[in-house]
């Protein structure tokens, strides 16, 4: 897909990928920061024996173009989308699935969706693991030496796809990934030396703070899109207390349909941790149970009928 952006000189390159029946009920992936749609490959793979679905990289991750000094924004990210479903996925109806940066992103969407702006129907939004209130969040030292503008540059000069996917690995999955998937993502990350731009994608999080709560988490509040946390327990950024707050400040009290799932034994990347128990959950199926893990299983923590 091409895109041109407002002030840019040409147009860039943008990675999609799509599965299962175009007649089928449509259902959009948006990944988060710092890796791509490669995140949600075991989910789409079983979803689309349901759904017609599809993701996209947004620019700057994953086999997307990174132009060095492109202005990377949320905003233009969620005007991407919209023309990707629109335009691409041609749907009527999407079911959005998000995580991370993409659960901004989709909260964004969801607002050009409440002021009338988008020509499909949002049937649900799913939203993973993501720090869509920072109050809440508990950023880790390497994001906020990223986000430095004297830090950022230097720090992203030293890394490569093999230390970046590491580093992930031993603080946002458990269980830790193995050395194959360590391989796999550092393949992805070392795309058109995506790391060499970390210190300019990870700039979202200061539009976060300008827009998540007149902006995202309002149109969270005026929508009646049926929405459902899912959350992962272990993770150290986008802690529970980030889920908690949405719940508490917007989801519980408004008058539309919402659900909020606990996965006790789920990191950062849930859909990666736990990908049979957020099949379920997005299916609306049982929670499947395996005698062998010594975990618990997901669990629904808080839910609003909508006053139905």
């Amino acid at each position: 897909m091409s895109w041109q952006s407002e002030g840019w000189p040409s147009p860039i390159e943008l990675f999609y990928h799509c599965e299962g029946e175009p007649s089928a009920p449509a259902l959009y992936l948006q990944h988060g920061w710092p890796t791509s749609s490669f995140d949600f490959q075991e989910l789409s793979a079983a979803l689309s024996s349901d759904f017609f679905v599809c993701a996209l990289d947004t620019p700057g991750y994953g086999f997307s173009d990174k132009p060095d000094g492109y202005p990377y924004s949320i905003l233009e990210d969620g005007e991407i989308v919209q023309t990707f479903i629109e335009d691409v996925m041609g749907a009527d109806e999407v079911l959005l699935l998000t995580h991370d940066k993409g659960d901004s992103v989709g909260l964004e969407l969801l607002r050009r969706y409440v002021n009338g702006s988008v020509s499909f129907l949002l049937t649900e939004f799913v939203m993973l693991n993501g720090s869509i209130h920072l109050e809440q969040a508990e950023l880790s030292s390497f994001q906020t030496m990223l986000l430095d503008p004297e830090q950022g540059p230097s720090l992203a000069a030293q890394l490569d796809g093999t230390i970046l996917a590491q580093g992930l690995s031993a603080s946002v999955y458990s269980p830790s990934l193995d050395p194959t998937e360590v391989a796999d993502l550092a393949s992805v990350l070392d795309f058109d030396d995506g790391t060499d731009r970390l210190h300019q994608t990870i700039q979202y999080l200061e539009e976060r703070r300008i827009y998540e709560d007149d902006r995202w988490l309002a149109a969270l509040a005026q929508s009646r899109v049926p929405t459902t946390l899912i959350w992962g327990e272990l993770d150290p950024v986008a802690v529970p207390a980030v889920a908690d707050y949405v719940w508490d400040e917007v989801l519980a009290s408004r008058p539309a349909p919402a659900d909020y799932w606990r996965l006790p034994c789920g990191n950062h990347y849930v859909q990666n941790d736990r990908p049979q128990e957020v099949l379920a959950i997005v299916r609306r199926e049982a929670i499947p149970i395996d005698q062998t893990s010594e975990c618990e299983e997901a669990y629904l923590f808080r839910t609003n009928d909508g006053g139905s």
